[in-house]
């Protein structure tokens, strides 16, 4: 969800090249946080598509402080559809969300690689399509339900959460893990 926010926000693309060297962030009461990579390595310039292969981790970060701590949040709200009220209380405000400190469930979280899956277009998750009486009509249609739904959205304009061309080329890096990465 990180790196398509720093796509969308134009301040970076695939080959985007990012230092992956030590950060030393020091807080309000004279600590300090060291973000590190899993491996304890550093890579020097790294493009961000190969920063989400290998998934390295202070690349994350200095992304997150590039583009802002609410610029990170907003995004984050926006595929993971919280409203206003679960922005403030789910999402903590420090860059560490970055690594994923947010808490979200598989539901919510498969919903936001869906629309980036989708296009960047809303997708509105169901299970049952439509449910039949003995007589084999049609007595519920969640499917029916959901494309009305659907259909309203596309007339406001609402049903595209992040643009197309953002959504493309999260695909492309994500495969990128797949084939090259650590998945």
């Amino acid at each position: 969800l990180l790196y398509s926010a720093a796509i969308e926000s134009g301040k970076f693309t695939a080959a985007t090249t990012v230092i992956d060297s030590p950060i030393v962030y020091l807080d309000t009461e004279g600590g300090d946080w060291i973000p590190e990579n899993y491996e304890g390595e550093y890579y020097g310039f790294v493009r961000l598509r190969r920063a989400l292969e290998k998934s390295i981790n202070v690349v994350s970060i200095r992304i997150a402080d590039a583009i802002g701590i609410d610029t990170v949040i907003n995004y984050y709200a926006k595929l993971l559809r919280f409203n206003d009220a679960e922005k403030k209380s789910r999402i903590p405000r420090n860059l560490s969300i970055a690594l994923g400190s947010i808490e979200v469930s598989p539901f919510e979280m498969t919903r936001a690689y869906a629309i980036i899956a989708n296009g960047g277009r809303e997708v509105i998750p169901f299970a049952i399509r439509y449910i039949k009486n003995r007589q084999g009509e049609i007595i519920e249609n969640r499917e029916q339900e959901i494309n009305s739904i659907i259909e309203e959205k596309t007339r406001n304009g609402t049903i595209q959460i992040i643009k197309p061309e953002t959504a493309q080329v999260l695909i492309s890096m994500m495969r990128s893990v797949v084939t090259s990465g650590t998945a």
